[in-house]
C-alpha cells in the first residue's frame, strides 16, 4: 500500500470520527449540548493528533500545517452535522403529512449526499496537502500503524 493511500485512509477515518461527534439540544447555560460535545470531540481529535505528531517527531511547521488542515475539516464537519439536523427536521415534518412529497424527500437526500461528497473531497485535498508536509519516513511510520490497526480489526 502506498503512503499516499495510507494517509488518505487515516484522514478519512478522522473525518468520519468528526462527523460522528455532534449532538443536539440546548441547556440552561446558553451552551448547547452540541457545542459542548463538539468542544470535547475537538479536544479528543487534537490530543490524538498531537500524540501521533509526537511519535513522528514532527517539526513546529509540520504541526501548524497539520492542525490547520484538521481545523478546517473539523469546522466543515460541524457545519455538515448541523445541516443534517436541519434536514432531519424537514424530513420529519414531511413524513407527518398525509401525503409526503417524495420529490422533496429525495431532494433532501441528494443535498446531504452532495454536502458529504464536498466534505470528503476536502478531506482528500487535506490528505494530499499533508502528504507533502510529512517526510517519507513519517509517512512510512503512519502506514505501518494503520496496517497494524487494520490487521487487528480484521481478526
Amino acid at each position: 500500500m502506498t503512503s499516499h493511500k495510507t494517509a488518505l485512509k487515516l484522514f478519512a477515518i478522522v473525518g468520519l470520527a468528526l462527523l460522528a461527534s455532534g449532538a443536539v439540544a440546548c441547556d440552561g447555560e446558553h451552551r448547547s449540548v452540541a457545542d459542548r460535545r463538539a468542544d470535547k470531540a475537538y479536544e479528543h481529535v487534537t490530543a490524538r493528533l498531537d500524540d501521533t505528531l509526537d511519535e513522528l517527531a514532527a517539526t513546529g511547521a509540520q504541526r501548524e500545517q497539520v492542525h490547520a488542515v484538521k481545523d478546517a475539516l473539523f469546522d466543515e464537519a460541524l457545519a455538515l452535522r448541523k445541516g443534517s439536523r436541519e434536514a432531519r427536521k424537514v424530513a420529519l415534518e414531511e413524513l407527518k403529512r398525509d401525503q409526503p412529497d417524495a420529490k422533496k424527500l429525495h431532494g433532501l437526500v441528494d443535498e446531504r449526499m452532495d454536502e458529504m461528497r464536498k466534505l470528503m473531497h476536502q478531506a482528500v485535498d487535506g490528505v494530499i496537502e499533508l502528504h507533502g508536509v510529512l517526510t517519507p519516513q513519517q509517512r512510512a511510520e503512519i502506514a505501518k500503524k494503520i496496517e497494524e490497526r487494520m490487521a487487528e480489526h480484521d481478526e
